[in-house]
């Protein structure tokens, strides 16, 4: 899946990360809401927009470290993996933690 985004400070790092949660939930910690194999880190722009493409699993998330996946509603997950129905591609500029540039964009599965 192609990915776009605009809007994040121009000559920065852009982290692009797969997530089960979006980065307004209060709750929301990157190290452990985000798939550590999913994250990409495109080229930087000089106007803050790009694109990248996105590697949607479907599952368990890659790394086998957390224990969420993302999965379609009829999809019945592994003993002890949190079935997650609504995932985030995730964008944000300068390094992971930056919550205050993030922009999420939902996505399910069928």
């Amino acid at each position: 899946m192609r990915f776009s985004w605009s809007g994040q400070t121009p000559g920065q790092l852009i982290y692009v990360d797969i997530c089960r949660e979006p980065s307004s939930s209060p709750t929301f910690q990157p190290g452990e809401d985000c798939a550590p194999l999913s994250s990409q880190n495109p080229t930087a722009t000089s106007t803050g927009s790009g694109s990248t493409v996105v590697s949607i699993f479907r599952g368990r998330e890659p790394s086998g470290d957390l224990d969420w996946g993302c999965f379609a509603a009829a999809d019945t997950p592994p003993p002890g993996v949190q079935k997650v129905t609504t995932c985030y591609v995730r964008v944000t500029n300068n390094n992971l933690f930056n919550s205050a540039a993030a922009r999420d964009a939902a996505f399910t599965l069928a």
